[in-house]
């Protein structure tokens, strides 16, 4: 038996899930019967609308070069000298004595 083949994934243009979500809000019939109208899965029209609703877009922020962290050149100062600190002086342990009724004592 054959693996099943994978249809490439379509992709929308902001434009036409922009049209879609207005026409999901604006209209009174169900979001389901508009998506398949369209040729579009439900569950991806119901996203698009999500979006809109929360964050005001209906497409994933594109990625640019400003907006990746960059790297910033820095030069240290030759002979300067890390700074130091000081430990603080270890003190001996500090010991617990648990003692619970019928049960012989613990110590931690």
């Amino acid at each position: 038996m054959r693996a099943k083949e994978r249809l490439p994934r379509k992709h929308y243009s902001p434009e036409f899930k922009m049209e879609l979500v207005r026409l999901a809000l604006e209209e009174e019939g169900s979001i389901a019967a508009l998506a398949r109208k369209h040729d579009v899965n439900d569950n991806l029209l119901f996203k698009w609308i999500r979006l809109w609703q929360r964050e005001g877009r209906v497409c994933r922020p594109r990625k640019n070069s400003s907006s990746l962290p960059a790297l910033i050149p820095v030069q240290l100062q030759a002979g300067s000298s890390l700074p130091t600190f000081e430990l603080p002086s270890c003190s001996p342990p500090a010991t617990c004595h648990i003692k619970c009724r019928g049960s012989m004592p613990a110590r931690v």
